[in-house]
């Protein structure tokens, strides 16, 4: 786990589980990457969570 980066974009496609893609330091940038793939790849659902340090 990366604590410098808590903010988590997970992609989830019909028929397979939740998968985390990529990790960003702040929720700004993760929120624009979801908007970029919801764009690029329409049959796919992103989202963003958050992640906190343990």
């Amino acid at each position: 786990m990366n604590h410098h980066r808590p903010w988590v974009v997970i992609a989830q496609f019909p028929g397979h589980k939740p998968k985390a893609i990529t990790r960003t330091a702040n929720r700004s940038e993760a929120d624009d990457f979801v908007r970029f793939l919801t764009r690029r790849v329409p049959q796919g659902y992103f989202y963003v969570i958050f992640e906190p340090p343990e």
